[in-house]
């Protein structure tokens, strides 16, 4: 495979407010939604990938954080992807390397269904003037028909409903070296697997297990599903889904992606829901997704309803989250970043909010509690929370909370 050309993920629109809701700072170019990040697959193949930002607070984090190389200028061409990009992966990676190694004779911007997806640039760009190009630059709309824009973090949740989870899974398997331990299943070096009392399918997909990971007694996998690196399974019952690294499952998981860092130890119920990073879910946690009339789900938010086109849809829960024990969760709800919630949800709840299903109460959370809690769930999984992430907590919840930029 011949690469020419860098590869630079960016925002294609200012960060939209169901995004700021869900996530506080990670690129979801790094988010596992294919049991393994966009990020780490390009890095596998061979390109040379960064992410594009004139943001210092959140260059400083990713750096820091995650590594990441940071650019607020590029030189000379290069070929931006929308970061929101998702769909089948060979069907994206063939894409990339026939643009990467195109001769190009002018800037242009390539569509998916209308939506932005690829902008080649031939002799650099500023990130400050990004958004311009992109309504300056002559567009070309792509024929795909596996790949979309996922603008908010339900269209995300429900493009992952239609993706080919067992074919996705079968090219990282083969392009990670997975082990096959027996059929259809597949770890990335050290697992522990208690063969006694766990029962693993893959009949129906593959299981990745990746490295690190622990299989106590009494869980359920069948698959397709991807375990990620140091998560613990304990009486689990998972199935059609993505955990990511560092979990702590021991309920009933189903067609749904948790984020890394996250918990749901005891038992509950979590169906088509997609769940950010630092969450606990407490034991008795039930989502619900399907209407008792069996029709078809909508997605509320902000005073607006989303058709969805499917029967199952739970709901979406932003990083840092905190559910009571016990809690149940109306289909299609929007739980916002760092919110506490508990008894019956039937509305969606607001980032940095403390909801009171029980009595139908809340009050706003106070960040610099936020702040303690986060510090705290990070200090118990060996993470020192970074005084950038702090300030970054302070300026998200003034966004949101007071409005102000």
């Amino acid at each position: 495979m011949l690469i020419m050309m860098r590869i630079v993920f960016a925002d294609f629109q200012s960060v939209k407010t169901s995004m700021k809701w869900f996530s506080l700072y990670s690129p979801t170019v790094l988010w596992p939604v294919y049991g393994i990040s966009l990020y780490e697959v390009l890095n596998k193949v061979g390109f040379d990938v960064s992410l594009f930002s004139d943001n210092k607070l959140l260059s400083s984090i990713w750096r820091r954080r995650f590594g990441l190389r940071i650019d607020d200028k590029i030189s000379g061409e290069a070929l931006i992807v929308n970061s929101m990009i998702y769909g089948d992966l060979e069907e994206l990676l063939k894409i990339l390397n026939e643009l990467s190694n195109q001769v190009f004779n002018r800037d242009i911007l390539y569509t998916i269904n209308g939506s932005p997806a690829f902008l080649y640039v031939s002799s650099g760009l500023e990130s400050k003037d990004f958004i311009n190009k992109l309504v300056e630059t002559e567009s070309i709309d792509l024929q795909v028909r596996n790949l979309s824009i996922s603008e908010n973090p339900w269209d995300l949740l429900n493009n992952f409903f239609k993706l080919d989870l067992t074919k996705v899974l079968r090219f990282i398997q083969t392009l990670f070296d997975f082990e096959n331990l027996y059929d259809n299943v597949y770890v990335r070096g050290d697992v522990v697997i208690d063969d006694r009392y766990t029962y693993v399918d893959g009949v129906d997909g593959p299981i990745l297990i990746f490295d690190g990971s622990v299989l106590e007694g009494f869980n359920v996998l069948k698959g397709p599903v991807v375990i990620g690196s140091k998560t613990l399974l304990s009486n689990s019952k998972i199935s059609h889904s993505i955990v990511g690294q560092v979990c702590k499952i021991g309920s009933e998981v189903s067609d749904s992606i948790i984020m890394g860092y996250s918990n749901s130890a005891h038992h509950g119920y979590i169906g088509h829901s997609l769940i950010g990073y630092w969450v606990n879910v407490g034991a008795g946690t039930v989502f619900s997704d399907l209407k008792n009339t069996y029709g078809p789900m909508k997605f509320r938010f902000l005073g607006r309803e989303y058709e969805l086109g499917t029967i199952k849809f739970g709901s979406v829960v932003g990083d840092y989250s905190k559910i009571s024990i016990n809690t149940s969760i109306y289909g299609g709800r929007f739980i916002g970043l760092s919110a506490h919630v508990s008894g019956l949800v039937r509305d969606n709840v607001e980032p940095f909010t403390i909801f009171d299903g029980w009595r139908g109460s809340s009050m706003d959370m106070d960040v610099e509690k936020a702040i303690v809690i986060a510090d705290r769930m990070y200090s118990r999984r060996g993470v020192t929370l970074l005084d950038e992430e702090k300030e970054l907590f302070r300026k998200v919840y003034n966004e949101l909370k007071m409005g102000s930029n």
